[in-house]
């Protein structure tokens, strides 16, 4: 076993997940496993995860050995203080986080990997064509295998209908605010999406919209709550903090910690200052944008309306 193996079992899922239970025996059940980062920090980051009977929000951390977090120090790292579960091949004891009573949970997988099973999973990780199990699709059987592509699809419709409908109820049943919501979150990509959620959920639509004819002040105050208007560098982000100063006057703004943007192993075409600027341009350049989705009579007008690009 690899650590970048397990690594992937845990972001496929493929072990006995009936009946999850942390080393000390609380129930878990993973939501979504996180999305993997390859940069400094946590293995998974934005997972979501019942353990017991709260539902957490954060990152995992895998290690082959539980013992490994001491060794790697993880605890003086404030990168890993948000980690919610640790997740290891073989548990050798507890680990105790500063800060907190509870040693911190941690599952076990070694137990619920099965034999055979693993060797289908080292081919799997080896492979180096475009579909990893396509060399066993000849031991499937043809109807089984057309099942489980449409099974797969509803699965996924069905698990994308879910999450939109609980931020839907989060939000009070705003369809607005979901909307907004989820369009910065697809703007985001999925290292930024849960931050780009946060941000839209400290700034209402009514907000948004009553800056929206007057693009300046609605970047400002998008990129003054992201946090990312805390140091001078030009005469535009001056601009930008005189108007979202004038703004905190009249609303209490929580604005963000800077440290929750990532940057690291991206195109600047998908750095998250470009992504709040497109955000600002699709809200500034849309009028009514609810009633035209409302009012689209085929897909080609439905699109027209998510064609979100930066005005020169």
């Amino acid at each position: 076993m690899t650590e970048a193996l397990f690594q992937y079992i845990w972001q496929t899922q493929q072990f006995d997940n009936r009946n999850l239970r942390t080393t000390r025996g609380e129930r878990v059940i993973v939501i979504h496993p996180g999305y993997h980062n390859t940069d400094a920090g946590p293995d998974f980051l934005h997972a979501k995860i019942r353990i017991g009977n709260a539902l957490w929000a954060g990152h995992v951390e895998l290690h082959m050995q539980s013992s490994h977090w001491k060794q790697h120090r993880h605890s003086e790292d404030s990168a890993y203080h948000n980690v919610i579960l640790h997740v290891v091949y073989h548990n050798d004891g507890d680990i105790r986080v500063p800060g907190h009573g509870e040693p911190l949970p941690t599952l076990e997988l070694k137990p619920l990997i099965s034999s055979p099973m693993m060797r289908i999973y080292q081919q799997f990780y080896q492979n180096q064509k475009d579909f990893a199990c396509q060399d066993h699709f000849a031991n499937v059987d043809e109807e089984i295998v057309v099942l489980s592509v449409q099974r797969m699809a509803v699965e996924r419709l069905e698990e994308k209908a879910g999450r939109m409908r609980e931020l839907w109820e989060d939000l009070g049943r705003d369809w607005l605010h979901t909307l907004f919501c989820l369009v910065a979150r697809a703007l985001a990509g999925p290292l930024n999406a849960d931050s780009m959620e946060s941000l839209v959920r400290r700034l209402h639509p009514r907000l948004l919209l009553r800056a929206k004819d007057r693009l300046v002040e609605l970047e400002a105050l998008i990129f003054g709550t992201a946090g990312l208007l805390n140091e001078k560098r030009d005469t535009y982000t001056a601009e930008l903090q005189k108007h979202f100063h004038f703004w905190q006057q009249k609303h209490p703004i929580q604005t963000m910690n800077p440290a929750v943007w990532k940057y690291a192993r991206m195109r600047p075409d998908n750095f998250v200052d470009t992504r709040l600027a497109q955000f600002a341009h699709w809200i500034h350049g849309n009028d009514a944008v609810w009633s035209k989705m409302l009012a689209a009579k085929n897909w080609k007008s439905l699109r027209a309306i998510f064609d979100i690009r930066l005005m020169h």
